[in-house]
C-alpha cells in the first residue's frame, strides 16, 4: 500500500497488518483512512474476508493493515504513545437492524467518520476527542455511556 505525505494535523500510526505490531510501518492520517474506505482500495481483501468465518476469518483479518488512530506510537500498546490524535475509533459489533443504527450514527452529531467494518456485520466509528493521553480512557468511557445511553448500543 502507498502511504501518501501526511495532509491532516489528526496523524497515527500504520501497520502492515497486525502481525507487524512491534513496531509501526509508518504514519498515516484522517485523509488516508476516507480515501481507502471511500474508494475501496482494500475491496478485494474485505470481499475475500467476508465469506469466511471461525478461525480462517480470524487469521484472514489479521493480514489487513491495522492503525492505531489514536496516536502516533513505538509499538502497538497503549504505554507506547508518543502523542494523541485527537481521534479515538468506536467499535460496534452484533448490530441489531443494521441500516438503521448505521445511518443513526453516521448522522450523530459526534460522528466525524462512519464506515463498515471489515467484517461487513459492524460500525467503525471515529469521534474528534480532546487530543490528551492523560484523558484517554475516561474519555472512551464516556462515549461509552453515551452509546448506551443514547442508542442503547454496547460499543466494543
Amino acid at each position: 500500500m502507498h502511504i501518501p505525505p501526511i495532509n491532516s494535523t489528526y496523524r497515527f500510526s500504520y501497520y502492515k497488518n497486525l502481525y507487524s505490531v512491534e513496531s509501526p510501518d509508518g504514519e498515516m492520517n484522517i485523509n488516508d483512512i476516507i480515501e481507502i474506505v471511500k474508494y475501496g482500495y482494500l475491496n478485494t481483501e474485505i470481499k475475500k474476508l467476508r465469506l469466511l468465518d471461525g478461525e480462517k476469518y480470524n487469521a484472514e483479518k489479521k493480514k489487513l493493515p491495522a492503525i492505531t488512530l489514536s496516536g502516533i506510537f513505538s509499538k502497538r500498546t497503549s504505554e507506547n504513545i508518543f502523542s494523541h490524535s485527537g481521534l479515538i475509533q468506536v467499535d460496534i459489533d452484533h448490530v441489531q437492524d443494521y441500516e438503521e443504527a448505521f445511518y443513526t450514527i453516521c448522522n450523530n452529531e459526534f460522528t466525524y467518520v462512519c464506515f463498515r467494518s471489515p467484517g461487513g456485520k459492524g460500525i467503525k466509528v471515529i469521534v474528534k476527542i480532546q487530543a490528551t493521553i492523560a484523558t484517554h480512557k475516561q474519555q472512551f468511557y464516556a462515549l461509552e455511556r453515551y452509546y448506551k445511553n443514547e442508542f442503547n448500543i454496547v460499543i466494543d
